[in-house]
């Protein structure tokens, strides 16, 4: 099985990779944010969820860390015009997902619940792999 994609002189994780699944029936409470942009209180705690969600509960630093220097844990631009936050390469949101990475992982860039478990579940498959 081939895990990696060369094209153009990059490198690019294949899609198979991209499969991590909950480690059991999760049902987390809706988060309670108004539709507003979440706090760093929404981040941790959803990304506490997504952790347990996909069994990295104990890597749930490192994604704290991710996040942290992703984006800040904001999910929107501070300055300018506003808007989601986004990279000069286009990488979008907290986790700072390309658009490929988010496809192949069926998430949303913009929504930053979506983001969060896209990149939790990238995580999780990246974890999961090194231990085998």
């Amino acid at each position: 099985m081939k895990h990696f994609i060369r094209k153009s002189g990059s490198v690019f994780l294949d899609t198979d990779l991209y499969k991590a699944v909950p480690s059991e029936t999760f049902n987390a409470p809706p988060m309670k944010t108004s539709g507003r942009a979440p706090t760093k209180a929404n981040v941790d705690e959803y990304l506490w969820k997504m952790s347990q969600k996909y069994g990295i509960q104990d890597i749930y630093p490192a994604l704290v860390g991710t996040v942290k220097t992703e984006s800040g844990r904001t999910h929107w631009r501070r300055k300018g015009k506003g808007g989601i936050l986004t990279s000069e390469t286009d990488a979008k949101g907290l986790m700072q997902l390309m658009p490929k990475t988010a496809e192949g992982l069926g998430v949303e860039r913009e929504d930053w619940r979506q983001n969060i478990e896209g990149g939790v579940k990238l995580w999780s498959t990246n974890y999961n792999y090194a231990l085998k």
